[in-house]
């Protein structure tokens, strides 16, 4: 869960990032955005559409950062250490 600190459209790509606490997520190349600045979301809360890349195939691009008090402090982590693998 969060609250998400901007929605911001490039070139007709959203990109939504939702702060949880010390931590950020960015998601980008949304097609649609379903979340509006400020908004509280719960996990596994639909945020948007995923939009196509150059080769036609759903993509996201996602980030985690981590801040350390300050923008000018922040720390863009792996995501992999953070998703649940599924089999």
């Amino acid at each position: 869960p969060g609250i998400v600190s901007s929605v911001v459209e490039i070139d007709n790509k959203r990109i939504v990032i939702i702060q949880h606490g010390n931590y950020f997520t960015v998601y980008n190349n949304l097609l649609k955005s379903y979340v509006v600045k400020g908004q509280n979301v719960p996990e596994k809360y639909a945020i948007g559409v995923v939009d196509n890349n150059e080769d036609g195939m759903p993509t996201v691009n996602f980030q985690i950062w981590k801040s350390n008090g300050s923008k000018l402090e922040t720390n863009v982590l792996n995501p992999e250490e953070w998703i649940k693998h599924v089999k």
